[in-house]
């Protein structure tokens, strides 16, 4: 077994404790995602939509649907880090993160808070970036320790 995956075994060996971290993630990227677009849908938003004409408004809304597929990949990502152990405080910035993100698609969609919804996401991203770079010894042990699981189970003949 080497270094790496002694220090962060796979995800068999954390499943009872990382479970919690993973449902705060799923629960808060739900309530921001519901609370973004159902806070943003108000009197300026139609407005917004009338005054910006069809074509304007297809393409924002497209702008939403792209950040809805990039913040799903943020999840996506902050999920498969949170399958391994970390301290309460990176957790939650890690959710934070997340949930600034999934707020922003809903934000958008309504057109009336299309920059309100921008830099939500903006500085869910920039969160990210900061945790990626703070936590970037972590993430390469559990990145070797993967590969190395990986390996195993393709040399011991299964090919999952």
């Amino acid at each position: 077994m080497s270094h790496a995956a002694a220090l962060h075994p796979p995800l068999a060996a954390h499943a009872a404790t990382s479970w919690p971290p993973r449902l705060l993630l799923a629960g808060a990227v739900l309530l921001a995602a519901v609370a973004g677009a159902y806070l943003s849908a108000d009197a300026a938003s139609a407005q917004a939509a009338r005054a910006a004409g069809p074509e304007l408004a297809r393409l924002l809304q497209a702008m939403a649907v792209l950040k809805a597929v990039m913040a799903a990949g943020a999840v996506w990502l902050v999920d498969w880090r949170l399958r391994y152990a970390a301290r309460p405080a990176l957790v939650a910035a890690y959710v934070m993160a997340s949930a600034l993100m999934a707020a922003s698609p809903g934000v958008m969609w309504h057109l009336g808070h299309v920059m309100a919804g921008g830099a939500l996401f903006h500085a869910g991203l920039a969160v990210l970036v900061v945790l990626g770079f703070t936590d970037r010894a972590t993430g390469r042990q559990m990145l070797a320790a993967a590969v190395t699981a990986r390996r195993g189970r393709l040399q011991a003949g299964g090919r999952t």
